[in-house]
């Protein structure tokens, strides 16, 4: 059977429905796949705080293990500091540091390998370059709420970031994490 000029158009609309039909009834029947070590829920961070440094945004990467990134165009240099307090990086305006002593960057999962991290311990508190743009981002662990043993999806928890200012002020990026499950 030869369909008329204007009729094909729907004859392809029919076979198509009728097709969709049957795919669908046969995901239906096996369910969705299953991976082997997938987390049960996603992690949903979010800034609600930023310090009011001139030059200074931050914001959060998303992602499976979220991230943060940092942007600072400022004339005094900053420093993150990591979680035990200790200097982690040092934002200058037109660069980004990171001192290779700090346990933070030690652990840091996307850390660059540098060939300067291997010998830095030794000459001191030397600082390694990051970056010449005064952007840098990374996986904190503050991020991500594995340490926690909070199983709420309701309600959020609190995480926060301290920067020290070059006059020696302590400011803060803070915000919220929600736990949100996967369908």
């Amino acid at each position: 059977m030869t369909p008329e000029p204007g009729q094909t158009g729907m004859v392809r609309r029919v076979l198509f429905g009728l097709v969709s039909l049957s795919v669908a009834g046969l995901a239906e029947g096996h369910g969705a796949p299953t991976v082997d070590g997938a987390p049960p829920d996603i992690i949903e961070p979010r800034i609600t705080h930023q310090p009011a440094l001139p030059g200074f945004r931050a914001m959060i990467l998303e992602g499976p293990r979220p991230g943060i990134l940092m942007r600072y165009q400022g004339n005094q240099p900053v420093t993150v500091l990591g979680t035990g307090g200790e200097p982690f990086l040092r934002f200058t305006g037109r660069s980004v540091m990171a001192n290779p002593n700090s346990p933070d960057w030690q652990a840091l999962p996307n850390r660059p390998a540098r060939q300067s991290d291997e010998n830095a311990g030794e000459r001191g508190n030397d600082w390694v370059e990051l970056s010449r743009s005064g952007s840098f981002g990374w996986l904190d662990p503050r991020l991500y709420p594995s340490h926690r043993s909070s199983t709420s999806t309701e309600e959020p928890l609190n995480w926060s970031i301290n920067l020290k200012t070059a006059s020696g002020d302590i400011e803060t990026i803070a915000g919220e994490l929600t736990r949100r499950p996967l369908p």
